[in-house]
């Protein structure tokens, strides 16, 4: 597998963005985003909402399917 499809979202988000020529700046404004909140998500120290993952996606060209959510904790009652 190649990094592209095994690194982290942000990883994968960063490396999508430069192989396109898009700065971090112009996607964080496409998105309605700041470039700190890009750089956030770029550098994992957060994950995007899945309106801006959808938005970073569309932008990139990249498929939403490709892209592993974060797997949400069942809590037992």
């Amino acid at each position: 597998m190649s990094t592209a499809t095994t690194a982290p979202i942000g990883e994968r988000i960063r490396l999508a963005r430069e192989s396109r020529g898009i700065s971090q700046s112009s996607l964080a404004e496409l998105i309605g985003k700041t470039r700190g909140g890009m750089s956030q998500i770029e550098s994992g120290e957060c994950y995007p909402s899945l309106p801006t993952l959808e938005s970073i996606c569309k932008i990139l060209e990249l498929s939403l399917d490709l892209v592993p959510l974060p797997k949400k904790t069942v809590r037992k009652k």
